[in-house]
């Protein structure tokens, strides 16, 4: 019967799961001979639209867009140009639209993993100094000037230091006044 090709369809075609058994003769038609739907010849000879143009550009655009970037022009596509597949151009460029994500999960996790194996490398005085820091930024405020001889560690404790407030998400950024660096 129809149904049972539909369902067949649906197993075998990927790009036939976008539609509802009610819409699925709009894209596909029945053929008697075959008892088997076949995409509607329109479709095949590109005399209607398809996700080409869009997915051409979604290539296009990944090769020197940033993530953020892709995943605006991706939600312009559905919102504007409404692709007939948008389930299928997802699932072709899902890696470029969230491969920054993943890169600062990654990175996350590195930061994480390095102050765990750091902290507890810290003196006594390294350590002091490390809860002060953090706690002034848990109250938000305070103003550090860390100084000592060459060899005490404060490059490994700014090291650590910013490790921990980035692994948490948010952003350090390592400032030296001139000439003390």
């Amino acid at each position: 019967t129809t149904l049972t090709a539909f369902f067949q369809e649906n197993m075998e075609n990927p790009a036939a799961r976008a539609y509802t058994y009610i819409e699925f003769p709009i894209h596909y038609t029945w053929d008697l001979s075959l008892h088997k739907w076949k995409p509607q010849t329109c479709i095949c000879l590109s005399l209607l639209q398809d996700d080409n143009e869009w997915d051409e550009c979604l290539l296009e655009a990944s090769a020197i867009q940033s993530g953020r970037q892709l995943r605006l022009l991706f939600a312009s596509i559905l919102l504007f140009c409404q692709p007939v597949n948008p389930e299928i151009l997802w699932n072709k460029h899902k890696l470029a639209l969230c491969e920054d994500i993943c890169y600062q999960h990654r990175v996350i996790l590195q930061l994480k993993n390095e102050v765990h194996l750091n902290v507890p490398l810290l003196n006594d005085d390294q350590r002091a100094i490390y809860d002060a820091v953090l706690q002034a930024i848990a109250d938000e405020n305070g103003c550090f000037f860390v100084d000592g001889p060459g060899g005490t560690g404060k490059t490994f404790l700014y090291n650590t230091l910013l490790a921990t407030v980035r692994s948490s998400g948010e952003i350090a950024v390592a400032v030296a006044s001139s000439g003390i660096a």
